[in-house]
């Protein structure tokens, strides 16, 4: 039996996938109205509140804002490949080098092996390190082993 999700994690998946789909759902409401109303299936005069200007265009606002965060993580963040670099100063020289050098790799959310895996590759070669250390979040699926 699996343990059953926290409060707030059911309240802000409902958020996250919820409000776009209500979102999705007013605005082609509304485009159904229009083209019903168009071909003379509903009467002109009568503008239902969904057709309101108020309802429609932070309904289609929303809807481009959730498409652009969503293309941004899944096609710009996603293979995003930061190197930052740190040094710290000691007394003496690591295990016999005056430069020691730490290559760390975390998040890395392996899927399949991607351009972006082999940029990785390709920079941590670069770097020539003495050590390399794998922190947390390897996998997203069994096919990325």
């Amino acid at each position: 039996m699996s343990p059953a999700l926290p409060a707030d994690a059911v309240l802000l998946l409902t958020l996250i996938f919820g409000t776009p789909l209500l979102a999705l759902l007013l605005v082609l409401s509304r485009c159904s109205y229009a083209l019903a109303r168009k071909w003379g299936h509903l009467p002109p005069d009568r503008i239902l509140w969904v057709e309101r200007r108020w309802v429609f265009w932070p309904s289609l606002g929303f809807l481009a804002l959730y498409l652009l965060c969503f293309l941004y993580g899944s096609l710009i963040e996603a293979n995003w490949v930061q190197v930052t670099r740190t040094e710290i100063k000691v007394a003496q020289p690591v295990l016999g080098y005056d430069r020691f050098r730490i290559v760390h790799l975390s998040d890395l959310h392996l899927e399949r092996t991607g351009r972006r895996e082999f940029d990785v590759v390709k920079r941590v070669r670069e770097e020539q390190p003495h050590l390399i250390v794998l922190t947390g979040d390897y996998m997203n699926v069994r096919e990325g082993a």
